[in-house]
C-alpha cells in the first residue's frame, strides 16, 4: 500500500436571517370611488297624434278621339273641250270657201295658241304643269302648261290661213275651220276624308292624403345619482418598515486523506 494525499474541498450551506429594515415600496394604483348626477330618460306614457299619410295612385285618363284629315288617291273623269284646225279642199272654190271656213295655205304652216277649256265644275287645283314642274299635254295633242282655272294652252301647228276669201285656188289652197271636240280622260286626284282618331288615355300621377292616428312615446328626463369606481394610475413612493428574510452563504474547508493503493 502506498501511502495516502490529502484531498481539500470546500462545502456550500445556507444561512437564513431575518431582520427588519426600512424600505421604499410604491403604492399604485389607486381606485377612488366617485358620485355625480346622470339625466336618466323614463319613457312610460304614450300619446296619440294625427298625422297626414300620402301615396302617389295612378290613374287612367279616358280616350280622345282627335279628328283628323287623310288624303286617298281617287279617278275622276275630266273632259275638255279641245279646239282642232279641220281642212278640206272639196270646199275651195273659185267663189272661195263654201263651207264657211277660211282659205289657208296647203304648204304653209304657223303656230297658233290654242286652249282647252275644262266642261263642267272645276275641279280641285292642280298643278297644271305636273308634279315635277313639267308639262302635260293637251287632250290628244303636244305638251303644254296651263293656267290655274283648269285650262290647259298650248302652241300647235296649223295650216297658214288668210281669213276670209272670195276665191279660194285648190290644190295649193285648202279650207280650214275651228271646231271644238270633246276629249274626256281619267285624272288621279288626291281626296281629303276626314277620320277620328282614337287617342288611347295617360297614366296620369295623383296624390291621395289621409289621416291617420299615431302613437308616440312620451319621454322625460329625471336627475339620478350614481357610483362610479375611477382608478388613478398615480403611484406614490412612501417609507414602511417590513421584515425581510436574508439568505447567506456559507463555505465550510473540508479535507480528506485519499489512500493510493498499489
Amino acid at each position: 500500500m502506498l501511502p495516502g494525499r490529502m484531498i481539500g474541498w470546500k462545502r456550500l450551506m445556507w444561512k437564513r436571517s431575518r431582520n427588519a429594515k426600512q424600505l421604499m415600496l410604491a403604492k399604485c394604483p389607486e381606485v377612488k370611488i366617485e358620485t355625480r348626477v346622470v339625466n336618466k330618460q323614463v319613457c312610460n306614457e304614450t300619446k296619440t297624434e294625427q298625422k297626414e299619410q300620402c301615396t302617389i295612385e295612378y290613374e287612367m285618363s279616358p280616350d280622345q278621339v282627335v279628328p283628323q284629315t287623310q288624303y286617298k288617291v281617287d279617278y275622276q273623269q275630266r273632259c275638255f273641250n279641245v279646239p282642232r284646225q279641220i281642212c278640206e279642199s272639196n270646199s275651195c272654190t273659185t267663189q272661195g270657201c263654201v263651207n264657211g271656213g277660211s282659205v289657208c295655205s296647203a304648204n304653209d304652216y304657223t303656230y297658233q295658241q290654242r286652249c282647252a277649256t275644262v266642261v263642267g265644275a272645276p275641279m280641285a287645283p292642280q298643278n297644271p304643269c305636273g308634279p315635277q314642274g313639267g308639262s302635260q299635254g293637251m287632250p290628244g295633242q303636244g305638251t303644254a302648261c296651263g293656267s290655274q282655272n283648269g285650262n290647259i294652252c298650248q302652241k300647235v301647228q296649223e295650216a297658214a290661213c288668210y281669213g276670209p276669201s272670195t276665191s279660194c285656188q285648190a290644190p295649193t289652197q285648202q279650207c280650214c275651220r275651228i271646231t271644238q271636240e270633246r276629249v274626256c280622260q281619267q285624272v288621279p286626284v288626291r281626296v281629303p276624308v276626314p277620320v277620328n282618331i282614337t287617342m288611347p288615355g295617360r297614366r296620369i300621377p295623383k296624390r291621395k292624403c289621409k289621416t291617420v292616428e299615431v302613437e308616440s312615446p312620451v319621454c322625460r328626463n329625471y336627475p339620478e345619482t350614481v357610483e362610479e369606481e375611477k382608478t388613478v394610475d398615480k403611484c406614490e413612493m412612501e417609507k414602511k418598515e417590513q421584515c425581510v428574510t436574508f439568505e447567506n452563504a456559507i463555505f465550510l474547508n473540508c479535507q480528506a486523506t485519499a489512500l493510493r493503493t498499489s
